[in-house]
């Protein structure tokens, strides 16, 4: 029987180890495919590293040699380096010049403001501080933008240097102007706080001098132009337009009563204890009937100038002048027993020496005036009574003072 051999039928479905036709081109197409791959991921390698090489560059570069601008090309000079350096390839070249871009705005924004901080600590204390910080900061925004531009025509370089420095300035003109605002609003509350000062303490002497016309005018003056300094926003606290006005009225009922403290008594002497008392009776109590009618005249304009806010500080000046003039009520007493004593002494001396003085003319008259031996014993008993009325006026004397 002859042998029966199997053979080979392309594109069918064979036994193991049969070959179709098709098979050693999908092997080519798959290594083909895998040596793209391959190829892919050593060309992005290499870009990869490229562009961290340009980035790393870039970084390098000092700031000076970041914003030098090179008058031809209007850009910094680092970028003449990726001309003469072709090899570091496109994708390096375009990772350079990105770290390059992105530091000399950095370092352009850095130089403004170092710019700027110069000047304006230059025209601190100047009135006209912002004008002069705008005037020198946009010429030297004008200097810097000229070395950027390409044959006179601007470069991005150029804008980005008008645009950040023309928008820092207005942004630093506007800090600038509120703060010179509140310099200014300072001085001007300084100076009215000084004035406030300087005016409560004309109102003490305003009522020392009795002057009531002068001071309703320093009053009214006083309170307008702290309400001006409210309403226009200088003054933010209100409260010190009742403070200053209620010193003022408070320094004025304390100068008034100084004066009649020291001239409302007998004769333009001191007023006496007891009228004091009533004084301040009078003021405590907003109340005048019990005051004499000359007391009661100059209280009666003061007690206007009296309310809550400085009632209690004029009760204290009250107490502190009635205290003074008790001491010097004291010690004027005390002078006019001690010259009282004084004279009482003098006159019993002087009655004393007149007595001595006509002893023996007495002792004469008694002599002739009794019997002979009884005129001694009447004589003593004479002395004697001339002794005690001395002695009576020294008791009564001490008694006085006592």
């Amino acid at each position: 029987m002859p042998i029966i051999r199997e053979k080979r039928q392309v594109g069918s479905i064979g036994p193991v180890g049969v070959v179709r036709a098709s098979g050693g081109s999908e092997k080519y197409n798959r290594l083909a495919n895998a040596a793209d791959n391959l190829t892919k991921l050593v060309v992005e390698e290499m870009g990869r590293r490229a562009a961290i090489s340009g980035e790393e560059k870039a970084q390098q570069l000092t700031s000076e040699e970041i914003t030098a601008i090179n008058p031809i090309t209007g850009k910094p000079e680092a970028l003449d380096w990726i001309n003469s350096n072709r090899f570091i390839g496109r994708t390096g070249a375009e990772a350079y010049e990105r770290v390059v871009s992105d530091r000399f705005q950095l370092e352009i924004e850095s130089q403004i403001k170092n710019k700027a901080k110069d000047v304006a600590l230059l025209y601190e204390d100047n009135p006209y501080a912002t004008k002069e910080y705008s005037k020198v900061m946009n010429t030297y925004i004008d200097s810097l933008a000229e070395g950027s531009k390409e044959n006179g025509k601007n470069t991005s370089y150029t804008n980005f240097i008008y645009t950040t420095g023309r928008d820092y300035i207005a942004a630093t003109t506007l800090s600038m102007e509120k703060k010179q605002y509140d310099i200014e609003n300072a001085k001007i509350l300084q100076a009215e706080g000084e004035r406030n000062f300087q005016e409560a303490d004309l109102a003490y002497i305003l009522g020392q001098q009795g002057n009531i016309e002068k001071f309703k005018d320093t009053l009214e003056a006083n309170e307008k132009r702290n309400q001006d300094t409210i309403d226009s926003g200088v003054q933010t606290n209100p409260d010190v337009k009742t403070i200053s006005s209620s010193s003022m009225k408070a320094n004025y009922v304390s100068g008034v009563l100084e004066r009649l403290y020291s001239t409302g008594g007998v004769n333009g002497d001191f007023l006496n204890s007891n009228d004091r008392r009533l004084v301040k009776i009078a003021i405590t109590s907003k109340r005048i009937e019990t005051l004499p009618k000359e007391i009661k005249d100059k209280i009666k304009p003061l007690l206007k100038y009296i309310d809550g806010s400085n009632r209690k500080s004029i009760i204290a000046e009250l107490s502190r002048l009635d205290a003074d003039y008790s001491v010097i009520e004291s010690a004027n007493q005390r002078d006019g027993n001690e010259r009282l004593e004084q004279k009482y002494i003098l006159n019993a001396q002087a009655y004393e020496s007149l007595a001595d003085s006509k002893k023996i003319t007495y002792f004469d008259s008694f002599e002739e005036a009794y019997p002979r031996g009884t005129h001694i014993s009447i004589m003593s008993s004479f002395d004697n009574d001339i002794k005690e009325d001395i002695e009576n006026i020294r008791k009564n004397t001490k008694k006085r003072n006592a």
